[in-house]
């Protein structure tokens, strides 16, 4: 197994609460077909600062967020990420494979 690091681009933020239950809902869903292949939840991103040896500045707000799964394969784990939620909303999903170092 492999694992691969799934980073969400796009999430629109609910405009009521009804609406952030419904997507809470796809979300729990979605995570819950993912079965064991999902190694962590994750979390959201607040708005990130970039730091460099000369300066800290404010970066640009466009990932909504992290999940850690396994999969057999990188076309396995793109397979799982299409069936994401965030396709409601116009996201995307960044797919990384994570390869051990040494």
């Amino acid at each position: 197994m492999h694992k691969f690091l799934f980073i969400y681009y796009g999430w629109k933020i609910p405009q009521t609460p009804e609406e952030g239950k419904q997507k809470m809902k796809l979300w729990q869903d979605w995570f819950e077909s993912l079965g064991e292949k999902l190694t962590s939840m994750g979390g959201t991103f607040s708005k990130p600062v970039i730091v460099d040896k000369n300066e800290v500045t404010e970066g640009e707000h466009s990932k909504a967020g992290y999940s850690f799964i396994e999969a057999e394969s990188l076309e396995k784990a793109i397979a799982a990420a299409k069936s994401c939620p965030i396709y409601e909303d116009g996201g995307k999903i960044e797919v990384i494979q994570i390869e051990r170092m040494g």
